[in-house]
């Protein structure tokens, strides 16, 4: 399945560094009970005791990520209606400060979201559960290793990553047109020069203190990860390569002394807390700033420019949700862990592409809809549908005209199934099969209310959820949901990196054969190809891909596997493609990369659901280039010259 990694930009949060773990003796629970994907898509059909659990935060207090997480929220209760959470809001800064007062005081929260910095001091006192004991290998595995390494503490996982993104250096132009510059810094040495001539100007128009650049905290000893780039870019470490503190180390005790003398002479602003550095560089005090991409929106009095950090030296900084070792249902705190992060593309919008602009998300219904009696609900694999918001007033007319759109060539669905909710109950178009509790509740899965209307489709799973989906944005188009001056862009990761073939029964590549697999599904390619997910990622925004790329193979052996899966034998691989396993032989380093769509940006801009108008030479319907009138006639002498004839077909 394709996970979405990257959560939509809207979404502000403070993110920081992950952190190494350290030893202390594990606390265990004393009964595994390990979460698979048959319990993510559980129906309680039996009474299950009332549970609630404590959900500690900063998301939920903060304006702009309050709606998401109150929708996510209600997702799961939904889903889990016997899990009851209530939310304890507080700040970023405040979290930790409440979480060590209460892990001592075995008094923790259930689940905490935190900084996976915290969560190596967590360990040591004892507080957290190891999800590895009520999580899946299979549900771990899905997660990106490098996110997930920092709090894998002697082969236990304490925490789940939430959320990633990589900072940024933000610039104050007109600080930096004072003070002579009219371009951000390209090192991290001409950084340092910028810092000091701005420092140099003492005041800015409003006559408060500036600073050439912000750091953690006043305390150098506390200024934590900020002080990594300094240490870097000096050719430093914290770290030697026996694993051994390096503070002693020369280049780095040179790097902080060079912090020590900035903080000293007023070039380095160094606040007691994040936010306090963040104020100053929205009052226009302070020249660099390096922060989370969700800032930027806070500094509209500034003349912001944002760049990369010089010297390529960057962070990806994670939130993680954690367990208490003290809570009384380790098995409820996996199960929310394993929602909240886990939130699926496909089965969500049936899309590797979503678009997110609306929602109308997917919920599967096949527990609910089977062995009723309805026979293309029993003999289909999946059953799927969502609802549409307002739309119990759809006339007959216009459910059949919905009808007939799936049934196209194009969709390939057989029928349209739908629940029409009011508030004297439940009407459906397969009333006879079901009772009016049993229609209620596949409604209710689904987040139907009085008025709202929901489809159904079902079939073969992964064709089912496309054809749903095609149903989903017809339906919001019919709505005005669609709109273009709205933004919704993701990330989309997880591919798989091959697909399965029914009619040949084979696999084939689902992007190209020379898309590398992830390193850790490596193993299954013999075994299990269905498993193993690509190395590749797209840009989708408003359900249009933007642009993409991936890791490509540079390794012999692996592409002569990849081909191998693929059906070819060794002589027929060698013919097509011998020309680059030759090459293979004199070494390869890794590489990938990422390409934009230029006129996919244009006409998403535009408000156009179509590139047509925005590329260069568009082709008419016929194929043909109006501007160059191609294609044209051969001349008889090209065709001699490539040995060619034409022959007239008989009619």
């Amino acid at each position: 399945m394709k996970k979405i990694l990257a959560i939509v930009l809207a979404l502000a949060m403070i993110l920081s560094l992950a952190a190494c773990g350290s030893k202390a003796e594990e606390t265990k629970p004393a009964e595994s009970v390990k979460t698979t994907e048959a319990a993510k898509t559980e129906t309680v059909k039996e009474e299950k005791e009332p549970v609630t659990l404590e959900f500690l935060c900063w998301g939920a207090a903060e304006e702009t990520t309050a709606d998401a997480f109150k929708a996510m929220l209600d997702g799961f209760m939904e889903k889990y209606p016997w899990i009851t959470v209530e939310v304890t809001e507080s700040n970023y800064d405040a979290v930790n400060t409440s979480l060590l007062t209460r892990i001592a005081a075995q008094d923790a929260p259930d689940v905490a979201q935190v900084s996976n910095q915290w969560v190596a001091t967590y360990y040591e006192m004892g507080g957290l559960l190891p999800l590895d004991e009520y999580m899946s290998a299979e549900t771990l595995a899905d997660f990106y290793p490098g996110t997930m390494s920092g709090t894998n503490i002697d082969g236990h996982q304490y925490s789940a990553t939430w959320i990633t993104q990589p900072f940024a250096l933000y610039c104050n132009s007109d600080l930096l047109a004072a003070a002579g510059y009219d371009h951000t810094p390209t090192t991290w040495d001409e950084l340092i020069e910028m810092s000091y001539a701005v420092a140099a100007l003492g005041k800015n128009a409003d006559g408060n203190t500036v600073y050439g650049r912000t750091l953690g905290t006043k305390v150098l000893a506390n200024a934590g990860y900020m002080s990594l780039i300094d240490v870097w870019a000096n050719g430093g470490d914290y770290y030697a390569e026996d694993g051994t503190i390096a503070y002693g180390d020369e280049a780095t005790v040179a790097a902080l002394t060079e912090m020590q003398k900035e903080i000293q002479e007023g070039v380095i602003a160094a606040g007691n807390q994040i936010v306090d550095n963040r104020t100053l560089f929205g009052n226009g005090q302070v020249a660099f700033h390096i922060d989370a991409p969700s800032q930027l929106k806070n500094w509209t009095e500034v003349n912001v420019t944002t760049s990369l950090i010089p010297g390529s030296y960057s962070f990806s900084s994670d939130h993680h949700i954690i367990a208490s070792a003290n809570t009384e249902h380790p098995e409820e705190c996996a199960l929310f862990i394993d929602y909240m992060t886990g939130i699926e593309a496909m089965e969500k919008y049936g899309s590797d592409k979503p678009d997110l602009r609306f929602g109308m998300e997917f919920a599967d219904l096949t527990d609910l809809a089977k062995g009723h009696g309805f026979q293309v609900f029993d003999d289909a694999e999946y059953v799927t549908g969502f609802a549409a918001t307002g739309c119990a007033a759809y006339t007959r007319k216009q459910i059949d005209a919905l009808t007939e759109f799936v049934k196209r060539q194009q969709i390939g669905a057989k029928g349209l199934i739908w629940i029409r909710v009011e508030q004297e109950g439940v009407k459906s178009s397969v009333d006879k099969f079901y009772t009016p509790d049993e229609i209620r509740k596949m409604a209710g899965r689904c987040g139907a209310k009085a008025g709202d209307m929901v489809f159904i489709l079902c079939g073969k799973k992964f064709k089912t959820l496309t054809q749903l989906c095609a149903l989903r944005l017809e339906v919001a188009q019919q709505l005005g949901l669609r709109d273009p001056k709205k933004f919704a862009p993701l990330w989309i990761v997880d591919f798989p990196l091959f697909e399965w073939d029914d009619e040949t029964q084979r696999y084939y590549a689902m992007h190209h054969p020379f898309t590398s697999p992830k390193p850790e599904d490596v193993q299954y390619i013999d075994s299990d190809p269905g498993r193993v997910r690509a190395n590749a990622y797209d840009f989708v925004c408003n359900g249009t891909e933007i642009g993409g790329g991936s890791i490509r193979i540079h390794d012999s052996k692996l592409q002569a596997k990849m081909f191998e899966v693929l059906g070819f034998t060794a002589e027929q691989a060698q013919l097509r493609f011998g020309f680059l396993m030759d090459a293979f032989k004199y070494g390869a380093p890794p590489h990938g990369g990422l390409a934009f769509g230029f006129d996919r940006l244009c006409s998403l801009f535009g408000g156009s659901d179509s590139i047509r108008d925005y590329i260069a030479f568009p082709k008419n319907n016929a194929g043909r280039d109006v501007m160059l009138d191609a294609p044209g006639c051969i001349d008889q002498a090209q065709l001699d010259e490539l040995c060619l004839s034409l022959v007239k077909p008989e009619e």
